[in-house]
């Protein structure tokens, strides 16, 4: 009997022991700061914690020793498996439930949205491990639970800012750059990496010494600096070399933090070259009307202006003009540049050429056509070479200069840093032509006409313009520029209409650019003429549509650009075409082959023709006769 007692005896301790261990684990359940819960082989709930008494608001006396599924009651208000059930169970279609799971040995994770806590749906996040025995028999397992509601609404809130700002960046097509002091990249926010130096991924971690040139570099660590001394807006215009091309930028660099900046740096090239264009035409006018001022001078004076005025014209290093001598044979030199001067180190400069061996500075003389070639290097058939000593030229561009039916001199340039184009040709041709016309008439006359109206063109740059308004036009955010353009505070701009600042005549223009905004492409552009501290002035404006999550438009973004300077410069060039329409002289264009496209008035007249039709495809050659040829 004693070994009967023995086992009967073993038998009853093992029985007291499981409820032991079954409320050890509930004690420690109970202290966990997660709602948790636990539940055995069979599936009837072992411990439910205070924490998930509060999150499911179901007490544990009424959950502990449920089975049949009850511990998902409180979640998804009826009963059926869920994610503990995994640790004894493999089944797909319960694994589909979930947003987001993840199986380790022993631990799943699971996120889910379709949970239901006192009628308001949740987001979960859910961890089962499950629970053994000493012999490693599966007796159980356990759920721990987390509402992460707030924390994913945050995170779609953040996703939804980041959306916006993605809208804006596309509207606004500028990079803006986080740098620390030292002018190292620390966030860089851009279209694409074609206006950037390096690669993105590249520049990060990186200053801007390191990345571009060691002028621009200083003198955007010096900007740096200043704004963050300062505490102001600082703005710095540079050049610098990038995948898209050398580009001109803007760069405002506002401060951030105690040692961190913000960088918006705007692609200006359009404008830079819009602006060189426009010096260039003026230099150009400029250079036309002072040779044409030009009175009480000698023909030397005359030729120096002319030769100054062809390098600043074409934005040449070299030039030379030669006179013909009285037998045409021989080509000499009246005018060097001072460059030439100062850098040939050819022995006694020779100051006259024979045009027949004067290789390609006597061709315009020869074939009495303009020679223009951008690679000096190339072989041609004119050239002779340069002499030891012979300043090196890489481009070169003459034209031959006529007094009557004669060619009396040659005007040259060499070494533009860009190429030579039809556009610096002409004015080289004009300039000769101007040459030929004043030294015609200070031969035959004491003075000059009188002299012609000088061009004025006024450039004003300002600052693009960045606005945003709702559906109804009304003003939501405007950026400085824009208010100071039109002399306000933001303030008083903030909700006030579109339409008043508009040009009455071209509301019912911009209203019908604004109405594409509401279609697809749900874009638009347009030009209005706006009334502004300093006037009426010429604005470009580009808008974006910004629409919800159901594509309904609910507001727009816009940026704008001055180009009242463009708007003048054309009205310039108009002028000056009607200038030449109604000048008293013949004057005719040609192509580099000779091939009139052009004329006046009073070239028509000159040579006794009534339609410009007659003329315009001829060659130059056939009209290079006598002034008493023309007249009769």
């Amino acid at each position: 009997m004693t070994g009967m007692d023995d086992a009967l005896g073993e038998n009853n301790r093992e029985k007291r022991t499981l409820p032991e261990r079954e409320q050890m684990l509930s004690d420690i359940i109970s202290f966990l700061p997660d709602p948790t819960f636990a539940i055995d082989e069979h599936g009837v709930v072992l411990a439910w914690n205070h924490a998930i008494e509060e999150l499911t608001g179901v007490p544990a006396d009424e959950m502990v020793g449920q089975g049949d599924y009850a511990y998902a009651l409180p979640f998804y208000g009826e009963r059926r498996p869920i994610l503990i059930d995994l640790a004894f169970t493999d089944a797909n279609e319960l694994r589909s439930r979930y947003t987001i799971l993840k199986e380790m040995p022993d631990i799943i994770e699971a996120e889910t949205r379709y949970a239901r806590l006192n009628g308001e749906e949740r987001i979960l996040w859910v961890r089962v491990s499950p629970l053994y025995n000493k012999e490693g028999e599966y007796t159980g397992a356990i759920e721990t639970i987390r509402d992460v509601t707030e924390r994913r609404q945050r995170e779609e809130a953040l996703e939804r800012s980041e959306h916006l700002q993605t809208l804006i960046l596309a509207a606004v097509p500028d990079i803006l750059i986080r740098c620390d002091a030292e002018g190292r990249y620390l966030d860089i926010l851009t279209p694409d990496d074609e206006r950037l130096a390096y690669p993105k991924a590249d520049l990060i971690g990186k200053t801007v010494t390191e990345v571009t040139t060691d002028e621009v570099g200083s003198r955007l660590v010096e900007a740096i600096l200043t704004s963050l001394a300062t505490k102001e807006l600082v703005t710095i215009e540079y050049m610098l070399p990038v995948p898209a091309g050398r580009l001109h930028f803007e760069a405002r660099i506002a401060p951030y933090a105690d040692d961190e900046v913000i960088a918006l740096i705007r692609d200006i090239t359009d404008r830079k070259e819009a602006e060189a264009r426009l010096r260039l035409h003026l230099r150009r006018a400029e250079a036309l009307l002072s040779l044409h001022r030009m009175t009480d001078v000698t023909e030397q004076d005359l030729m120096d202006a002319t030769l100054d005025a062809a390098l600043a014209t074409t934005e040449s290093s070299y030039g030379f003009i030669g006179m013909l001598s009285a037998d045409g044979s021989d080509l000499i030199i009246h005018a060097w540049s001072e460059e030439v001067k100062d850098e040939c180190a050819v022995e006694d400069q020779p100051v006259r050429f024979p045009v027949e061996s004067a290789g390609i500075w006597g061709e315009p003389v020869r074939t009495r056509l303009p020679v223009l070639i951008n690679d000096y290097a190339a072989p041609h058939p004119a050239k002779h070479g340069l002499p030891e000593g012979h300043v090196p030229i890489s481009r070169y561009m003459s034209v031959p200069i006529l007094l009557g039916e004669e060619i009396f001199a040659v005007l040259a340039v060499a070494n533009k840093r860009e190429d030579y184009l039809d556009d610096d040709l002409s004015a080289l041709t004009t300039l000769g032509i101007m040459m030929s016309e004043l030294i015609h008439r200070m031969r035959s006359e004491d003075s000059l006409r009188e002299s012609r109206e000088r061009y004025r063109l006024l450039v004003e740059n300002q600052q693009d313009l960045i606005v945003k308004t709702d559906t109804e036009g009304r003003f939501l955010y405007v950026n400085p520029a824009y208010a100071r353009l039109f002399g306000k505070t933001e303030d008083e701009l903030l909700g006030s209409s579109y339409a008043p600042f508009i040009h009455p005549d071209d509301r019912k223009r911009v209203n019908a650019a604004l109405a594409r905004l509401f279609k697809p492409p749900y874009e638009t552009s347009f030009e209005e003429r706006a009334e502004t501290r300093y006037g009426w002035r010429w604005i470009a404006w580009t808008a974006k549509a910004i629409r919800d999550s159901d594509g309904v438009v609910i507001a727009l973004v816009g940026a704008g650009r001055d180009i009242t300077g463009q708007k003048e410069a054309e009205e310039a060039l108009l002028l000056k075409h009607a200038t030449i329409e109604s000048s008293i002289n013949g004057i005719a264009i040609a192509s580099l082959s000779g091939i009139i496209t052009y004329v006046n008035p009073a070239f028509l007249t000159l040579w006794g023709y009534e339609d410009p039709d007659e003329v315009i495809g001829q060659h130059v050659v056939m009209f290079w006769r006598s002034e008493e040829e023309a007249a009769g």
